[in-house]
């Protein structure tokens, strides 16, 4: 009787293990499918985080740019002959940082004829406006 029982004993114990690596195996491939279920969604996470922080480096570095050149603009001594070029030499400088810095689009309010025209101490004190437009492509 004794032998009958520990041989029922190791039956019980050998498929108690087959049960366990089947089981192993199927949550491994269960990860594995949920994995390449969420990669996807992780990478287009990923890279819409690096467009945007692109998208506001572009935004720091076109705004000193602006900034850059309202100050040039407001110090210009126009009796000396400075005028626009001092402006955009000082924009150019300040946009270096971007890819493609020569794309971009200044527009400068009132222009350099209207500023001449003004009497002598008007165009200090009056208001000067330095706009920049800069195409920037996001790919996703």
């Amino acid at each position: 009787m004794k032998l009958e029982a520990s041989f029922i004993k190791m039956k019980f114990r050998n498929s108690f293990s087959q049960a366990t690596a089947i089981s192993t195996s199927s949550l491994e491939s269960q990860a594995v499918v949920e994995f390449a279920i969420i990669l996807p969604i992780l990478l287009i996470l990923l890279l819409g985080l690096v467009n945007v922080g692109l998208l506001v480096n572009a935004q720091v570095i076109l705004t000193q740019a602006a900034w850059e050149g309202a100050r040039v603009g407001a110090t210009l001594d126009q009796a000396g002959g400075e005028g626009d070029a001092e402006i955009l030499s000082a924009i150019e400088s300040a946009a270096q940082g971007l890819p493609a810095p020569v794309n971009v689009q200044v527009e400068i309010v009132p222009d350099e004829a209207v500023r001449r025209a003004m009497s002598w101490p008007a165009p200090r004190g009056d208001p000067l406006r330095v706009t920049l437009e800069y195409p920037l492509r996001m790919s996703l």
